[in-house]
């Protein structure tokens, strides 16, 4: 055995520099040699035990500096105790190397289980692929998740949001390592101490929510609530990061950069509980309420009104197509014409009664061409002249702006005349009454003009974030996915008030 060989191949690994052929020859030392897997057990339990010792002694001195030595102390008396005895971790993560290297089905302890999913697949570093049924018992191992979303939940009450794609280790009750993608943490008191490890830092909780990003170049921290320890390699002091603030630390330097807090780029739940938006909706009883909840399967689009009109949502294989929400929930992630995510409502009943009243909050990336938020319309020039409605922006000046077809087949318009503003929240609206036409957003009218009833000649289907054509596939031509997020969709067969809207827009 190369004893120096191994203890190169040990340290590149303990620090994620392992390229393809180095992997390859510590797998097969491990595989062949009894002395090189001792070794190697040996050297990784060394440096854990440095390493919590280390990042113990530094928690306390940031505690010292930051508080006084007073106000955190008792909270950190047994995170200390766990990150001490958190020189254990990395022996379970490299008992996890040596399961897999060795071929055994049994890969290692039980960390956590799988709280919920939406779409969820999941598999080992070998490529096996994991179960993820809600409760599934997962393993201290290295997983890829390669689609949909997944909550992990700890004994300690911690709870982790992994958005695909993923790669991430689970090292203990205490430890997540982040190889790549995104994640939430929600560590109440109880499990104080749980430790995010990326390629540029450490993140150690202090009882709080947070978000943590890994890219190719740099790691990211945003925190929501309570505040983090930021530990990292070329900074002798760890830094204390606060509500409602974010670091970037980058692989060259490893050292904190102030960035601009960036919530809505995180999910914080799978769940989407009832919010005061959504009772209101449900009280003013439309027709269908979409409210953007994903489900289990990943692709139905549920009704959250009756359940008489569930939809399904599209989207390329691996696609998350879902994303923070405009009240705290979720909503529908769109990405334009590159992404192509849409959701069909098929067998969506156009109103008989020539009133009508669509709304959503929208939240725009950018402007596409005729940029879809919701759409029962499939004209394209002189070839058809069916759709009650067409909801969105207009061609490419970028305005709001709806347009029907009347009870006499003739278009009726109203718009802003103003390109929608990006990278914010707005309620939009438009009403029909059978009489006038009126276009809201965030609770203002627009414009308004006479519109004498509804047509009833349509397309069968309702599309949301796309045009559709007939068939209720995307109009090949003038499709206009939407470029940024779609929430809280309502659909009424009666006019809203003014004052209604309003009350929705607050």
């Amino acid at each position: 055995m190369n004893r120096e060989r191994i203890d190169e191949l040990s340290e590149r690994w303990r620090d994620s520099r392992l390229d393809e052929e180095q992997t390859r020859e510590l797998n097969q030392l491990l595989r062949t040699s009894a002395q090189a897997r001792e070794r190697f057990r040996t050297q990784a339990h060394f440096h854990g035990l440095l390493h919590n010792a280390v990042a113990a002694a530094s928690v306390e001195k940031a505690l010292n500096v930051v508080t006084g030595g007073q106000a955190l102390r008792r909270r950190w008396f047994a995170a200390s105790l766990r990150l001490a005895a958190a020189g254990l971790v990395l022996a379970v993560s490299v008992s996890v190397i040596l399961w897999q290297v060795l071929g055994r089905t049994t890969i290692g302890p039980v960390v956590a289980t799988l709280d919920v999913q939406s779409g969820a697949r999941l598999s080992y570093a070998d490529g096996a692929v994991v179960p993820t049924s809600n409760g599934q018992a997962l393993h201290a191992a290295t997983y890829a998740l390669d689609a949909g979303i997944m909550q992990l939940a700890y004994e300690n009450g911690a709870h982790i949001l992994l958005q695909a794609p993923a790669r991430f280790e689970l090292s203990g009750p205490q430890l997540l390592r982040l190889h790549r993608g995104r994640l939430t943490a929600r560590v109440p008191e109880t499990a104080i101490g749980f430790t995010v490890i990326t390629p540029t830092a450490n993140v150690v909780d202090l009882g709080t929510e947070f978000g943590v990003t890994v890219g190719e170049n740099a790691s990211e921290v945003h925190v929501f609530e309570g505040e983090v320890l930021v530990n990292t390699a070329n900074e002798p002091d760890p830094l204390l990061l606060r509500e409602n603030r974010a670091s970037r630390i980058d692989l060259a330097t490893r050292t904190p950069t102030g960035v601009d807090f960036r919530p809505l780029g995180f999910m914080r739940t799978i769940a989407d509980p009832p919010s005061e938006l959504s009772e209101r909706l449900r009280k003013l009883a439309p027709l269908a309420l979409y409210r953007m909840s994903p489900t289990e399967d990943g692709r139905t689009l549920p009704d959250d009104q009756h359940g008489k009109y569930p939809g399904q949502v599209f989207a390329q294989v691996g696609q998350v197509p879902w994303a923070a929400g405009f009240d705290g929930g979720t909503a529908l992630s769109l990405n334009g014409a590159e992404a192509k995510v849409f959701a069909v409502i098929p067998a969506f009943p156009k109103t008989t009664s020539h009133a009508l009243t669509v709304c959503a909050w929208v939240y725009a990336n950018r402007r596409p061409r005729w940029g879809s938020i919701v759409k029962n319309w499939s004209k394209e020039g002189n070839v058809n002249n069916g759709g009650q409605f067409h909801f969105g922006l207009h061609r490419d000046d970028g305005d709001l702006e709806a347009h029907v077809h009347d009870a006499s087949g003739q278009e009726v318009q109203v718009r802003e005349n103003q390109p929608l503003p990006l990278d914010q929240w707005h309620f939009v609206a438009f009403t029909c009454d059978g009489a006038m036409l009126r276009l809201y957003r965030n609770g203002i009218e627009l414009a308004a003009t006479p519109c004498r009833g509804l047509s009833q000649y349509g397309p069968n289907a309702l599309g949301i974030g796309v045009k559709l054509r007939d068939e209720s596939t995307p109009d090949p031509r003038t499709a206009g996915f939407w470029d940024g997020r779609i929430d809280n969709v309502a659909i009424f067969h009666r006019a809203l008030s003014a004052a209604e809207v309003v009350a929705l827009s607050e």
